[in-house]
């Protein structure tokens, strides 16, 4: 079956999924078997691909410059944590 690939800083996977508890009982395992299949993409630690690449087209080489808005004070060390964390990850 799948063979789990843990990272250090993952909390969750896909065991952790909820699923629906209105489905019936084939409804529920069918839907359990395609998160078993594809538990891989169920993390809670943010990853890139070299999958696929994309282009954004623009209609104008002039800069939009708009005015930065703050963060409450209580979020501003759990953000730049975020950044750094996603900084070093790549």
């Amino acid at each position: 079956m799948f063979k789990e690939m843990y990272n250090k800083d993952q909390k969750e996977t896909w065991r952790d999924v909820d699923v629906n508890a209105e489905l019936n009982k084939e409804q529920k395992r069918r839907v359990w078997c395609l998160i078993e299949k594809y538990g891989d993409i169920f993390s809670d630690v943010p990853t890139s691909t070299k999958l696929l690449k994309h282009q954004i087209n623009l209609t104008s080489d002039e800069p939009i410059f708009c005015k930065p808005y703050k963060l409450p004070l209580h979020l501003v060390e759990p953000v730049e944590k975020d950044i750094r964390d996603l900084e070093n990850r790549g």
